[in-house]
């Protein structure tokens, strides 16, 4: 399923440019691993908002930092993981019916 850029005004227009670089950086990294595991992601991309989570059917997990990497073999980064409750809030908060949040768009990998 792929859904173009729905803008809004809690976030700066995303031109199709910039989502489609978004998408394809996504695909690159993630597209033959979850192939290789019989898996698929979709991916949800909402407006503007500072915490960042990686949630599934199966388990929440916080990363304060994102999904940033770096080349310094000292940084430290903690991912924590979310208790059903918490999980479950997550996703309420970011359900399309709630409104509380914007989708901008979303895709699946592979």
């Amino acid at each position: 399923m792929s859904v173009e850029p729905r803008h809004t005004t809690a976030r700066p227009s995303v031109s199709h440019k910039e989502a489609d670089s978004f998408k394809r950086r996504f695909r690159e990294e993630l597209a033959d691993p979850l192939r290789a595991a019989g898996l698929q992601a979709e991916v949800f991309v909402w407006d503007d908002f500072h915490d960042r989570f990686l949630v599934s059917n199966l388990i929440g997990i916080s990363l304060p930092n994102g999904f940033d990497t770096t080349q310094n073999p000292n940084a430290v980064t903690r991912w924590t993981r979310l208790g059903r409750k918490d999980r479950d809030d997550v996703q309420r908060e970011f359900d399309v019916a709630r409104k509380r949040h914007e989708l901008q768009w979303q895709f699946t990998i592979p």
